[in-house]
């Protein structure tokens, strides 16, 4: 079976990085949730893909807002008057910016796993300490796992979280594989590789010789199928995982 993975949510169907989006992604038999942590003013962690509120936020009235306004600017409660649902369609009006603690709770409820993006690598140790604090408090190191891009990060997370599930999405070599694996503790390893060339990656796309030697590793993941091309591409290296926009859905790997 491959792990099939819902970035930002059931983001097809509705508005990404909403609760609406993660409930989504269990009806559609996702099986990993892909989410994105930012912090507001007041040093509080929600769920936003931007660093700018101004793709997915609207006013009460679902108007635009004005200026570019970044999350970090803006209180929890500031950030919480805004509408994210409005702009993908009228029937999600009134959907507000989810907190992190309630993904943690929403993960525990159901039983799903969940995915931190790498953004989290870039976050002030203040603001990455209080994120691994809040998984703590709340017992849900067997439902997070995280992305990590570098090898630094990897292995914080794993001296932190020892028995959680590491996904590494940075640039492989068997060098820094061996070095990747002797860094984590019982952690479970998925690696993921792109399945296209991206612009702004310094490193190709997955290749057959290169998803035989992560496996050696972990498990591998591919991402991101987003067209029927890119899926058959991503099923002719026989991935373990693999990321899907919402464009591919699961019914149709299947």
């Amino acid at each position: 079976m491959i792990r099939l993975q819902a970035h930002r949510g059931a983001s097809r169907d509705y508005p990404e990085n909403t609760i609406v989006a993660y409930e989504g992604a269990l009806k559609e038999n996702y099986h990993i949730i892909e989410l994105d942590p930012k912090f507001t003013k007041d040093h509080e962690c929600v769920l936003l893909h931007d660093y700018t509120v101004n793709r997915t936020g609207r006013t009460k009235d679902g108007e635009k807002l004005p200026d570019k306004t970044d999350i970090r600017t803006l209180t929890l409660d500031e950030v919480r008057e805004l509408d994210f649902g409005v702009w993908f369609a009228p029937e999600f009006a009134g959907v507000k910016i989810p907190l992190f603690t309630e993904m943690l709770e929403f993960a525990i409820k159901n039983k799903a796993a969940i995915k931190v993006d790498n953004v989290a690598e870039d976050f002030s140790p203040e603001d990455r300490d209080k994120m691994f604090s809040l998984v703590h408090e709340y017992n849900a190191e067997e439902y997070v796992g995280f992305t990590c891009k570098s090898l630094e990060y990897a292995a914080l997370v794993a001296e932190n979280f020892p028995d959680s599930e590491l996904h590494y999405d940075g640039p492989v070599s068997r060098e820094i594989l061996d070095k990747l694996k002797s860094s984590l503790k019982n952690n479970s390893l998925t690696i993921w590789l792109p399945s296209d060339k991206k612009s702004w990656l310094p490193y190709p796309p997955a290749d057959k010789e290169t998803v035989e030697m992560a496996r050696e590793y972990g498990k591998v993941g591919l991402w991101t199928a987003v067209d029927e091309d890119s899926l058959r591409r991503c099923l002719a290296l026989n991935p373990d995982a693999m990321e899907l926009d919402g464009k591919i859905t699961p019914d149709m790997v299947n």
